[in-house]
This record gives structure tokens, C-alpha cells and sequence, in this order.
């Protein structure tokens, strides 16, 4: 929490804190230990949006996601990109009525193991992959056609100015990148409380890499570290901004506007 807060992501994440807890289950079993607590996030997971029961209609769902803040979507890769998150799929975004969204679920870190963060938000991984083409083409063979849902327009690619974020942080995560690319590892220890100073090092090395190398090529270190790990790799695509239903095939496909 205190990462998020002083690099400007609070907005889009629900707080957590930890209190200590003294109880009695209905066990018997007795409780005196730290507890996390967090805050309930507004809204409903998109993966229930697609999912759920009743089925809301696809011209509704559309209108929900061109609701979206632009802004919420880069501060989502960001958040993705600087905790290399493992777990980003549609199950741990929630969208409100209004359309501003909330990351939850956010301990899923995969720091260390030459991995290529796991997020709808960034291209060339498993979980936008599955947005894009679907689970039952996926798990089928990639036989048949691809049915993209609506969560492929969350592609920060589709919402950062030109494409691409670059070196163009907002004004609180650029002043966080610096301060973590220039302390010392002790120093973002104590800072942020890290229990081990193996976590203070990973953060360091990510920010280093987003403050000197910039966004986009902070995704290329990942893809190559992905690559020499012999993980699964998957095709740069070209951002799918819109969708509109093909009628003849009665599935969704990619739209210029």
C-alpha cells in the first residue's frame, strides 16, 4: 500500500491494511495473529459481466466499457507492469456503473522469474491473449473463430496518447520511479516495510528498468527475460480498439472505429 500510494495508484486499487486479530472460531480454534484487511471494491468483476446471469446485452456492455477512463487504463498497466503481476485477468477487475474500474486480487507478484507480466492491459501474454481470442478457440485447438469479448479494448495501447506510454508517467509515478531507481535497496526497505529485502531489490530493478528504459521497453526486457526462461510466448497483435458484432459469423471481430 505504501508503493501505491506514493507512486499514484491508489485510485484504481482498493486500501488494504493490517490490523491484528484476537478471536474465537466457531471451531474452538483461538486466533492472535496480523490479519490483512481490505476495503470491498465497487462494482462487478468484468469476468461476471461476460459471464454472469442474467446476460447483459453486448450494446450495454459496450457502452459500459466506452466508459472507461483513459487515464485508469494506463495507471492499470502501470500498476501491472511495476509489480509484475501474474494473475491480471477479467476475474480481478471490477467495473462500476460509472465506468471507473478497480484492481483487486493484486498479490499474484511474479518477480524474479523472467516472466512477462500476465494482465488484459498488456499485450503479449496469456491473459490478453484469452480476451482476444477467447477460451473456447484457445482450448479448442484454435479451431473455429476467435471471439473477442469486450476486455480487449482495455489494451492501454488503446488509451495512452499515441499509442504508447514512453517515458510519459504521470507526475506522481515519475517522482516514485525516481526515488526507487536512485535509493538503496536498505533505503526502500525501511521506506515501504518490505519483510524481505529480496522484495525491496525486485521493485528496485523494475523501477530502474521503467525509469531508464521507458514503458515500451521495459516490455521488451520482459519478453526477452520470458523468452530465455522458455516460457510460452505469444505474438505482438495490433491493439483491438473496438469491436462490432459480425452478424454473418455471429461472433465479435476487430474494428478500425
Amino acid at each position: 500500500q505504501k508503493v501505491v500510494d506514493h507512486c499514484g495508484l491508489s485510485d484504481i486499487t482498493p486500501r488494504v491494511w493490517v490490523g491484528h486479530v484476537r478471536s474465537v472460531l466457531e471451531t474452538g480454534r483461538k486466533v492472535d495473529q496480523d490479519g490483512l484487511f481490505q476495503y470491498a471494491a465497487p462494482g462487478i468483476s468484468i469476468s461476471r459481466l461476460e459471464n454472469g446471469v442474467p446476460r447483459i446485452g453486448e450494446e450495454t456492455k459496450s457502452l459500459l466499457f466506452k466508459k472507461v477512463p483513459s487515464s485508469q487504463v494506463v495507471l492499470a498497466a502501470l500498476f501491472d507492469m511495476l509489480f509484475s503481476q501474474g494473475d491480471r485477468t477479467t476475474r480481478n477487475v471490477v467495473i462500476e456503473e460509472s465506468g471507473n474500474i478497480n484492481l483487486i486480487d493484486n498479490d499474484q507478484y511474479e518477480w524474479g522469474c523472467g516472466c512477462i507480466p500476465k494482465s488484459i492491459f498488456l499485450p503479449m501474454n496469456m491473459r490478453s491473449e484469452l480476451v482476444r481470442l477467447g477460451p473456447r478457440y484457445i482450448q479448442g485447438g484454435k479451431k473455429g473463430l476467435p471471439e473477442p469479448n469486450e476486455a480487449v479494448t482495455l489494451d492501454y495501447r488503446c488509451h495512452a496518447a499515441g499509442g504508447a506510454i514512453g517515458f510519459n508517467y504521470p507526475p506522481k509515478m515519475k517522482e516514485c520511479l525516481r526515488y526507487l531507481n536512485d535509493a538503496s535497496v536498505g533505503n526502500i526497505q525501511e521506506r515501504y516495510k518490505y519483510p524481505r529485502k529480496s522484495d525491496a531489490l525486485d521493485i528496485k530493478t523494475r523501477a530502474q528498468q521503467l525509469f531508464n528504459e521507458g514503458f515500451e521497453g521495459t516490455l521488451r526486457i520482459t519478453v526477452e527475460e520470458h523468452k530465455k526462461s522458455k516460457n510460452e510466448t505469444f505474438p505482438l497483435r495490433e491493439p483491438c480498439c473496438f469491436l462490432k458484432q459480425d452478424i454473418n459469423k455471429g461472433t465479435n471481430i476487430c474494428s478500425s472505429s
